[in-house]
């Protein structure tokens, strides 16, 4: 699948009338389309854009245009990231808390826990517990433009930064516990990071800030 790449995908041909600035709206559900034939797979037609907060900070040193899409087997991601100085230690992290918007029933509630945090260990039968709570994990996903591709990303490097492509199985992301359905939101917090070795230093984008709630994709059809 990941042979369909478009050149639409380049920062340089990118539909700036779609872009859209998320860093003020951190609360927001986005929808994201259901990729119905393979070419929608890195459609980037409704691309979101992720621009630095300091006006002494131009586009050109860090931004990134963004989009997801899905179907019955992966969640996809097409990142875009402009970054004049392309330097190791440059990184990309998304996060995704898939715990978001399952449909709970009396007996399972489903947590979102921090991947450092050490889960609790019960050594009492809870296996005989009717309340026994099922944890799903936030998943961070860690990119740099020096990668190499594999089955589950394709990296292009251009004139103006890179082109990354991500094709996460929903086995990953649900740990094999449910299928995607319409409807279904899933957190999602990105990292971009610009590390520049003269006076203007390293730059660091997010979605989201740590203090608030992750925005939600939610899966349309």
């Amino acid at each position: 699948l990941l042979r369909y790449l478009d050149e639409t995908l380049h920062p340089e041909n990118i539909n700036q009338g779609a872009q859209k600035t998320l860093a003020a709206k951190q609360d927001k559900t986005i929808g994201i389309r259901y990729a119905k034939l393979p070419y929608q797979i890195w459609d980037m037609s409704r691309n979101h854009l992720l621009k630095p907060s300091s006006k002494n900070t131009s586009i050109s040193d860090i931004s990134l245009n963004w989009q997801a899409n899905w179907d019955s087997s992966h969640l996809y991601f097409s990142f875009s990231v402009r970054d004049d100085d392309l330097e190791k230690g440059d990184e990309l992290l998304l996060t995704l808390d898939a715990s978001k918007g399952i449909k709970t029933n009396d007996n399972k509630k489903f947590i979102t826990v921090s991947s450092a945090e050490k889960q609790p260990d019960n050594d009492s039968d809870s296996s005989n517990n009717t309340n026994e709570e099922e944890t799903t994990v936030a998943k961070t996903f860690v990119f740099t433009p020096f990668d190499n591709n594999n089955s589950q990303t394709h990296l292009t490097r251009t004139k103006l930064g890179y082109v990354l492509n991500l094709a996460i199985p929903w086995s990953e992301i649900y740990e094999g516990k449910h299928t995607p359905k319409t409807g279904y939101k899933i957190g999602i917090n990105i990292k971009a990071t610009d590390v520049d070795e003269d006076e203007r230093g390293s730059q660091i984008l997010y979605l989201n800030t740590q203090n608030k709630a992750l925005p939600e994709l939610e899966l349309n059809y």
